[in-house]
């Protein structure tokens, strides 16, 4: 999503290095319910959210990670570093890639869990 649309919605969009607690602090996170770290860079994205949990225990943090490894061999201690979740776009394309590939004849695959 585009940072103007963003800005319709009921959240904060910063365009700074969220990595630097001050700036985390006067972003709000202290009141903040979730921090979402959507960088282009796996390790900012990891900063963000153990520095978000330094400021406040109770918020929610997600990163975005490219490197699949994140993922499928997950980080010891993920939520001590400041970590609920993690997501990896790429990892998830790939795996509804290979899902719809395997069924012959398949335009979409859904999950009913």
């Amino acid at each position: 999503m585009r940072a103007s649309v963003l800005g319709m919605l009921d959240v904060q969009v910063m365009h700074r290095n969220g990595a630097d607690i001050r700036v985390l602090k006067e972003a709000g996170v202290r009141k903040a319910d979730l921090v979402v770290a959507m960088t282009g860079v796996d390790e900012i994205n990891i900063l963000v959210c153990m520095g978000a949990k330094l400021i406040s225990k109770g918020v929610k943090t997600i990163a975005r990670v490219s490197n699949p490894d994140y993922i499928d061999k997950p980080v010891d201690h993920r939520e001590e570093l400041g970590m609920d979740a993690l997501i990896c776009p790429e990892l998830s394309l790939a795996r509804e890639i290979a899902q719809v590939v395997s069924i012959p004849s398949a335009l979409d695959v859904g999950d009913f869990r």
